[in-house]
């Protein structure tokens, strides 16, 4: 419950960049694609980004949309594409 009055604080503030590390505690692409601007991907340790997601849908959101879907199918796709490649490194030494 602290993390979300302190993500409520932070948008109250009207701040034109808000960094936020983990704000919503689990890995949920739902809530990035729907709360978000853009979405960046990471590779594994050491971390590189590995692609930068601009979401550029209308508020409010529809989650419903085919827009929105096509971006989350998206976001989804590359990161499975990070899992095998990490999978296939580690298999690998």
């Amino acid at each position: 419950m602290k993390q979300r009055v302190a993500i409520a604080r932070a948008f109250a503030t009207r701040a034109d960049l808000i960094l936020m590390d983990e704000p919503f505690v689990r890995h949920n692409l739902e809530e990035a694609v729907f709360l978000g601007d853009r979405v960046l991907i990471l590779s594994a340790k050491p971390a590189t980004i590995v692609a930068d997601i601009a979401i550029d849908l209308p508020r409010p959101r529809d989650m419903l949309s085919a827009q929105f879907t096509e971006l989350r199918r998206r976001c989804l796709l590359m990161l499975h594409e990070q899992h095998a490649q990490s999978s296939g490194a580690r298999s690998n030494h």
